[in-house]
């Protein structure tokens, strides 16, 4: 049996959704799971890759033979899947093409999300001046992640400062 199908079995019949399964060089294959609405813990993806394990050895395959890495889809996690891009719609995204596009000769496009409509990707353009939005053929798509909201830490007001100085524990010789 093929890895890909007993993976996909493994990842559905433990309620999760295969996000992206990427077999590389060297026997590595990369699972990302997801499972709407809360996600998956650390406790799931260790299930996860045990019930995988088991899967391959049942169908006389060796898993020692694989490199079998699951994880998470994280903050920054692609968006592969029809349903992804109308999940995460309104949302910012960093869209990196094949090739450099007409549109200033770039690779990298970064915008709010709109949607998936027929086959392309269309993403607002964060210029308030743009004649409208960016439309990508998915052909033209190599990936598109999603680009975490954290939130970063307030600077102090300009020359204030944020703590005291520490006191010096070196010990001064007395003077005579």
């Amino acid at each position: 049996m093929e890895p890909r199908s007993l993976i996909e079995g493994t990842v559905a019949d433990a309620g999760c959704e295969l996000v992206l399964l990427r077999q590389l060089p060297g026997r590595r294959i990369e699972v990302v799971v997801d499972r709407e609405p809360e996600g998956v813990g650390v406790d799931d993806l260790v299930g996860l890759t045990r019930g995988i394990h088991a899967a391959f050895e049942d169908a006389g395959l060796d898993p020692g033979a694989y490199c079998i890495e699951v994880l998470s889809p994280g903050l920054d996690r692609p968006l592969v899947r029809d349903k992804d891009f109308v999940r995460f719609a309104g949302a910012r995204v960093h869209v990196k093409l094949r090739d450099k596009r007409l549109i200033d000769d770039r690779k990298n496009f970064k915008g709010r999300l709109v949607g998936l409509e027929g086959d392309e990707i269309v993403v607002e353009d964060p210029d308030p001046k743009a004649e409208g939005p960016w439309r990508f053929p998915r052909a033209e798509v190599r990936e598109v992640r999603l680009i975490p909201d954290v939130p970063t830490p307030r600077e102090a007001p300009a020359g204030k400062r944020t703590r005291k100085p520490r006191k010096s524990r070196r010990k001064r010789p007395k003077e005579h």
